[in-house]
């Protein structure tokens, strides 16, 4: 994922051209990942996690789960197969190559994170929902319709939104939760939600260049 952070950063300072760059770097997205939800791989998909969470009062490790935390990963399922299906909607209406790159690095990393998700939920038999929430249907059906521009612009305000709240939320489970395969769930996923609510933000500082052109007026 790091690659692919650098990739479109690189794109956002050089320009235009680096945009172009950036997406080639990507990987092709498999919908097939999307799709196959909650099924992790044969390899570990939590090894990269850190090995110790912070200290707590006599944490759990794995086999059990608590209501709290069970409202957690149900929001954090949720959350992120919207977020998949978004951005692969984005992914083929954008026309901004910038946007269109991110749209990629989104639907890959946040597979990557299904699949950690899907781990610890068998881990601590959890049962996970497979849909895309309320909240998911409510940003999906208000930018379906919306095209061009409209849609680009809408479509990062709501992912400038969607990861500065789910930032908030990861930080409050990584606090208060006992169970510690949870907390290094939140702790590995917060990372990786601040890298992609700072690539947000530039590329809507980009957008906002090419939509603003001298003394102000709409190009």
């Amino acid at each position: 994922m790091r690659k692919n952070v650098l990739a479109i950063t690189a794109a956002l300072l050089l320009g235009a051209s680096g945009y172009a760059l950036a997406e080639s770097a990507l990987p092709q997205s498999s919908t097939s990942g999307a799709s196959s939800s909650h099924n992790p791989s044969t390899n570990d998909p939590t090894s990269s996690f850190p090995p110790e969470g912070k200290a707590g009062s006599q944490p759990q490790t794995s086999g059990v789960i608590n209501g709290v935390d069970q409202k957690f990963l149900n929001y954090a399922a949720e959350d992120n197969q919207a977020e998949i299906q978004l951005c692969l909607l984005a992914a083929k209406r954008a026309t901004n190559s910038a946007l269109k790159a991110f749209a990629r690095l989104m639907v890959d990393d946040h597979v990557e994170i299904e699949s950690r998700l899907a781990a610890l939920g068998n881990e601590l038999h959890a049962d996970l929902p497979d849909g895309i929430g309320k909240e998911g249907e409510m940003t999906i059906s208000k930018l379906a319709p919306l095209k061009g521009n409209e849609f680009e612009r809408e479509f990062i305000q709501a992912q400038i939104k969607d990861h500065s709240d789910d930032i908030q939320k990861f930080s409050q489970e990584e606090t208060a939760t006992q169970t510690t395969r949870v907390r290094q769930f939140a702790t590995e996923t917060i990372a990786i939600l601040q890298q992609h609510l700072g690539l947000a933000q530039a590329v809507a500082a980009q957008l906002g260049n090419q939509t603003i052109g001298r003394g102000g007026q709409q190009q």
